[in-house]
């Protein structure tokens, strides 16, 4: 089911192809290490983002060189520039 979801999110909805650029949101679950591997697997350049510090362990096993540009803690990001942006 996991690789179903990523395929067709990534080819059905998403139409990535090779040298796309796809960032997927959620790496460390089961879904989004399905939509690391099919999107790498397309010949797509993949930003893998994870909530916690703590989940960057599964992305980064599943890295490959020149395929998973960077693996992002988003919440740490999306925190930071809301607290940025409210105090403007």
């Amino acid at each position: 089911r996991n690789f179903f979801a990523a395929y067709h999110s990534l080819k059905i909805i998403g139409d990535v192809d090779a040298g796309a650029l796809v960032l997927v949101d959620g790496a460390s679950g089961g879904v989004g290490m399905a939509a690391v591997e099919l999107a790498k697997a397309m010949g797509a350049l993949v930003i893998a983002g994870v909530s916690m510090p703590e989940k960057m362990a599964l992305p980064v096993a599943a890295r490959e060189p020149h395929r998973v540009l960077k693996l992002v803690v988003l919440r740490q990001q999306t925190d930071r520039l809301s607290h940025a942006k409210q105090y403007r």
